[in-house]
């Protein structure tokens, strides 16, 4: 059985995860048990099937790749994991389920700590939320998280993220450009071309605090940075929900809804045309880790 790191809490898990980071037993922080339950599913059609059990157990289902039934402290796997495709599957939708359903607010985005500032970007896929947090990490920051980001504590006091995932996922020609080793290869073309995943060895990163969240969009649009409020901004952050849409019914929906509000009462917003070019995107992560204060 393995016991990992999960956001201030801990996994226990007989699957061996290398996107996360292992952890000795702690008995005063809060555990997901994750644990083998096979059954007997019928072949379908459909790529994605999720539903609610009942009000807190939630059931997933990829492509025929993954299944699980899932509670706040409980993922049952009923299809075996053998492939990083599967592992990468079950993190995101599985635990990353029961996450939201302890009741943590969740991003599909990347952040990077960087000169005791954290970074958070968001945007659509193909957007550069993993080759910008790549950029950052070049330049001495720390990955957070890639791919799902867990704000650990969203309320008066702010909002803070901490580490899940330790793990990049590049195209080649950026894994190219920042020269990662091919020893740090986790899989290649696990999800479609020529992307790779890379690990981050490290220490679980906590509360790191957050003032600004980046929408990033690609430097075609022509735009120049701007700051996003209001009803655009809640929108904006809805639309970036990293989970199936079908966890969000009625009362998880309005919590939903209330954290994003909450998390606009804290930071900025901020709609950014990412760098046109790799040299670019290195001299603007430059100049951002040598200031004080973060120029928009």
């Amino acid at each position: 059985m393995h016991i990992y790191e999960c956001v201030g809490g801990s996994i226990k898990s007989p699957i061996f995860f290398p996107e996360l980071v292992e952890k000795t037993p702690d008995i005063s922080s809060f555990f997901v048990t994750v644990s083998y339950d096979p059954l007997e599913l019928p072949e379908t059609a459909s790529r994605i099937s999720a539903y609610w059990v009942d009000t807190e157990t939630f059931f997933f289902r990829w492509d025929n790749q993954v299944a699980c039934t899932v509670c706040r402290d409980t993922v049952k796997v009923h299809s075996e994991i053998t492939t990083e495709f599967q592992r990468m599957i079950l993190l995101k939708y599985g635990i990353g389920t029961a996450l939201f359903l302890r009741g943590y607010y969740l991003l599909h985005g990347s952040a990077v700590l960087l000169n005791n500032k954290t970074f958070v970007f968001i945007g659509e896929s193909g957007a550069g939320k993993s080759t910008t947090a790549s950029a950052f990490v070049r330049a001495g920051g720390q990955l957070v998280a890639d791919d799902l980001v867990v704000f650990e504590r969203v309320g008066p006091n702010g909002a803070t993220v901490s580490s899940f995932i330790k793990q990049s996922k590049l195209w080649e020609d950026s894994a190219h450009e920042f020269q990662f080793a091919e020893r740090n290869k986790l899989y290649s073309n696990a999800l479609r071309g020529d992307k790779y995943g890379f690990i981050w060895q490290g220490q679980e990163l906590k509360n790191c605090p957050v003032d600004s969240v980046y929408c990033l969009y690609p430097p075609s649009l022509g735009e120049k940075p701007s700051l996003l409020t209001g009803g655009e901004a809640f929108l904006e952050l809805i639309k970036h929900f990293p989970l199936v849409k079908e966890c969000l019914v009625k009362d998880r929906m309005l919590t939903h809804f209330q954290q994003t509000k909450q998390l606009l009462e804290h930071v900025k917003l901020l709609k950014f045309p990412r760098p046109d070019s790799y040299q670019a995107l290195k001299t603007w992560v430059e100049q951002v880790s040598q200031q004080e204060e973060i120029v928009h």
